[in-house]
């Protein structure tokens, strides 16, 4: 029988369930038990890939690239006069099309960097490079759920849809440990990713046991 999956989830699957999943990992191997298998995905990550999300999570990542430095000279004032004045309902068709285009070139600069930190920090934390997941891995609902652990509400929600009729315990991480939910921010850098290893590393044996 296949052992039960411990599933983080967050959107992209770029900082927090990937976090959650390379502690874990780390954490089992440290306690020598191989009772269940941690894995991350991210309930977004088709979307994201196609460049078909709302308009919304568009600006924040353009946002965050401008913060990154991570636009193009030649683009960034287009970028800040929409991302400094964005409101849907007077974005024009044009500005929408160019949104667009600007996300679909600035997200995986902007991935890419918090990949990096994250990294960063786990190294720092000691968890070697080994286990460090990759990014982009889609939700999808396997036999062998054990437990479907959400970032946060939002993305609980989505994951209730998801998951359906099947009886796999559902929460968010904070939930199970007691502690709240990780919020998603794109800018908070290195120091960022640090806290967010922190908070795994803090909650990790509960979370196990």
């Amino acid at each position: 029988m296949s052992k039960p999956i411990a599933l983080g989830v967050c959107s992209a699957n770029v900082q927090r369930s990937p976090t959650y999943e390379a502690v874990m990992k780390y954490a089992l191997h440290e306690q020598d038990s191989d009772r269940i298998t941690v894995e991350s995905a991210g309930i977004n990550v088709r979307n994201i890939l196609d460049n078909k999300v709302a308009l919304e999570t568009m600006v924040n990542v353009l946002d965050a690239g401008l913060h990154y430095g991570l636009v193009r000279g030649d683009k960034k004032k287009e970028v800040e006069a929409i991302v400094n004045t964005y409101h849907p309902s007077e974005l024009s068709e044009q500005d929408s099309a160019k949104l667009g285009l600007f996300y679909s070139e600035v997200r995986p600069l902007v991935h890419g960097i918090l990949t990096a930190y994250r990294n960063m920090a786990l190294e720092q934390a000691g968890i070697p490079k080994e286990y460090h997941p990759g990014i982009y891995t889609s939700f999808e609902v396997k036999q062998n759920l054990g437990i479907v652990l959400g970032m946060d509400e939002n993305t609980l929600g989505k994951l209730s849809k998801a998951l359906g009729q099947t009886r796999t315990p559902l929460m968010t991480y904070g939930q199970l440990v007691g502690e709240a939910d990780l919020e998603d921010n794109l800018k908070s850098g290195l120091s960022g990713a640090v806290s967010q290893v922190q908070y795994f590393m803090d909650t990790r044996n509960k979370a196990i046991a």
